[in-house]
């Protein structure tokens, strides 16, 4: 990929005019920057007693690091749930039962897509702190979901997104999603943060991955149960707070996000961006990265990743990289 960037005040514009280099065959995907950082003797821990002092983060990351956190005993039975107008609950209250029998009350940081008349529904979903690996349903995933075959009229939650190594890693919310029909075949693409104890690579931490969903007509949706995790660094990795954004004319799915890692060592962090091949393989696409498109040079500040916007034009697209 040719790739050229110039940073101008807070906007990042990267434009990309050929095919993106893919690792092909590789769920993790890892930079291989000069510029990314090395996890080293990094810890969770010493990650996460940095939150608060100087680091803001996300509630997924939040999540991550202190886990869930008491506000009083729960009401018995089921709350009431409001109602505004037409809108419909894209999470059923049933599903929120951990396989022990404990209720959880929370979703939030919500993400939806559509297309047509499909829509997919992405939250955090509290479930998952109560949940042993691997349960049914993928209670244990903090990353729900809900899908509908009928504009949004009516939902189904589908439980967690799958991850077939749910034995060593979840999915930890934060999610963005996105919509594509190449050929009349919808996809949704999935995302979120990524915790994982040790991936195959060696690779640990707060992560990012996505996942595809293809639409079967008319009314299923099936999700690859193998995560892409979107690896910055070798070893340990601290990052946040990830969105996504379709280039239809190539395409090709943009993943940007906060690289907190640096600031383990460095006292700096980065806004990286992944770009992967949704094109030659929908289902499964491969992606490559990092581009570092905003280093953040000053220690007293932390800034966080926005959606990627594309503009599409031939022969060339336009990345813009709020930051």
């Amino acid at each position: 990929m040719s790739r050229f960037f110039n940073r101008k005040s807070t906007l990042c514009i990267v434009v990309a005019l050929t095919l993106v280099a893919a690792f092909a065959g590789s769920v993790v995907v890892r930079g291989h920057s000069a510029s990314a950082a090395s996890g080293g003797s990094t810890t969770k821990s010493q990650a996460c007693a940095r939150v608060g002092n100087p680091l803001w983060v996300s509630s997924g990351a939040r999540s991550y690091c202190f886990g869930p956190q008491p506000n009083g005993p729960a009401a018995s039975g089921l709350r009431k749930i409001n109602t505004f107008g037409s809108n419909v609950n894209a999470a059923s209250p049933s599903e929120d039962i951990s396989p022990n029998g404990t209720r959880a009350y929370g979703q939030s940081e919500t993400s939806t897509a559509a297309i047509g008349h499909y829509v997919v529904e992405q939250w955090n979903d509290a479930t998952s702190f109560f949940s042993p690996p691997c349960s049914p349903s993928f209670k244990d995933q903090g990353s729900g979901w809900g899908f509908s075959s009928d504009g949004g009229k009516t939902f189904t939650d589908e439980g967690g997104l799958p991850n077939t190594a749910c034995a060593t890693s979840t999915w930890s919310g934060d999610p963005s999603v996105e919509a594509w029909a190449p050929g009349g075949t919808t996809y949704f693409y999935q995302s979120s943060l990524f915790s994982a104890s040790s991936l195959p690579n060696g690779d640990s931490g707060l992560l990012v991955a996505l996942t595809a969903c293809k639409v079967s007509p008319p009314s299923t949706i099936s999700c690859n149960p193998n995560p892409i995790v979107l690896a910055a660094n070798a070893g340990f990795n601290f990052e946040d707070k990830e969105f996504m954004s379709i280039d239809p004319v190539r395409g090709r799915l943009y993943v940007s996000f906060t690289d907190l890692t640096t600031t383990l060592t460095t006292t700096k962090d980065n806004i990286d961006l992944f770009a992967c091949d949704i094109a030659s393989n929908p289902g499964n696409p491969t992606c490559a990265g990092p581009l570092i498109v905003a280093p953040i040079p000053s220690p007293f500040f932390t800034r966080q990743s926005i959606l990627p916007l594309v503009i599409s034009m031939l022969p060339m697209s336009t990345i813009l990289v709020p930051t």
